[in-house]
């Protein structure tokens, strides 16, 4: 039998033991990879829940420290809005034009939002005629005509189970829905108002706008600009203001993205040691099953080395084997299961790919060396006596 087919076939002599270790390998893959997509797609419904279509958002710096994280992302500010730093007109004005005269900027959409603390959802105030940038589609009825009337994102229509027709209150006066749309997530379970509903103050720079107001600028690039530079362009013009320009720039989510890492950290560690214990006593049990059988091959000529190979490729097949096994049963778990986690599909990265199959290897090249030294250190004569 040639050396490629002893590898191919030993490992599979104890049908029971190679079976175990698969399951404890898949498994192992399994948790890896599943918390490992969930970051990535917590990440991903986060960024479109902040920017939608545009390419970053500019909002008052203390909002930074108080947005928070919801099953939808990151959603608004849960403190009072009453802390926030004062603004009026004068400011927002002078300010949105310093934004636009930034190079790399395409347009900035200006919006005003609120949260109504008895529903529980935000209600953006934008000018009608920016939607073309924010790619809102209607799936029923139309834009808003007039300041009493709203639009409403699919997803809150159908929590609040309201629709076109139908009236909303927003502190305390109803609002009739004249359309449900779609197309950008960063509004999917929000209200739009018109901006005419913003009690603004428009002569005096000490003057606030009415609160509980907040603002929020929802910026898009040209496709040469660099993030980076336009981003400490932006931090430079005002100490109120910050522009995100990922998720990370949030300091609410780097808290919460640092305990997800530290997670994944200790259940991959363990889920390694795990592998790498059943690896070895089935490898192990493996050679000394075939310790005669070993003892024989040395007596012909096979050198150590040789022996120490074959040891390790036959822990590489069972760890390739359970990989890959892990790989195609984590993609089905995941996508039957995240839809109802995130209400979002599955974000995979190559990264991930590499990532695992670098942990397999990991785990085959440790379990391997408790077998491949006992075989190592035992002689030709002492292995055929074995019984």
């Amino acid at each position: 039998m040639s050396f490629i087919k002893l590898i191919l076939k030993n490992p599979f002599r104890k049908k029971r033991k190679a079976i175990f270790t698969i399951l404890g390998l898949i498994i192992a893959i399994l948790l890896i990879s599943f918390l490992s997509v969930f970051m990535s797609t917590f990440e991903d419904v986060t960024n479109k829940s902040m920017f939608g279509t545009g390419d970053f958002i500019v909002i008052e710096n203390i909002s930074i420290q108080n947005f928070s994280i919801g099953m939808d992302g990151l959603i608004g500010s849960s403190d009072n809005i009453d802390n926030f730093d004062s603004l009026n007109q004068t400011f927002i004005e002078e300010y949105l034009n310093k934004v636009k005269n930034i190079s790399g900027v395409e347009k900035i959409v200006l919006t005003f939002y609120e949260i109504d603390n008895d529903e529980g959802f935000t209600i953006y105030y934008i000018n009608s005629s920016d939607f073309s940038f924010l790619k809102i589609n209607y799936i029923k009825g139309n834009p808003f005509s007039n300041s009493s009337e709203i639009i409403i994102g699919e997803g809150l229509s159908k929590q609040l189970n309201k629709t076109v027709g139908d009236t909303v209150k927003i502190q305390n006066k109803a609002y009739l829905i004249s359309g449900v749309f779609n197309g950008n997530p960063a509004f999917d379970y929000d209200i739009i108002s018109s901006v005419d509903n913003v009690n603004l103050t428009k002569d005096s720079k000490t003057e606030e706008f009415g609160l509980p107001y907040s603002i929020k600028l929802i910026g898009f690039l040209n496709n040469n600009a660099s993030k980076d530079k336009v981003k400490i362009e932006i931090n430079s013009l005002d100490k109120h203001m910050a522009g995100v320009f990922s998720v990370q720039d949030m300091r609410t989510y780097q808290a919460f993205h640092n305990f997800l890492g530290e997670i994944v950290f200790i259940i991959t560690s363990i889920a390694v040691l795990i592998g790498c214990l059943i690896v070895t006593h089935t490898i192990l049990s493996s050679v000394n099953d075939r310790s005669r059988e070993i003892g024989i091959l040395k007596s012909i000529g096979w050198s150590n080395n040789r022996i120490i190979l074959m040891i390790i490729g036959e822990s590489l097949v069972l760890c390739f084997i359970g990989g890959l096994l892990g790989i195609i049963i984590s993609v089905l778990v995941i996508n039957i299961i995240f839809p109802y986690i995130l209400i979002a599909v599955p974000v995979y990265s190559f990264d991930l790919i590499v990532f695992v199959l670098i942990i397999v290897l990991i785990i085959s090249l440790i379990g391997s060396i408790l077998p491949a030294l006992r075989v190592a250190l035992k002689s030709p004569t002492d292995a055929m006596r074995y019984e």
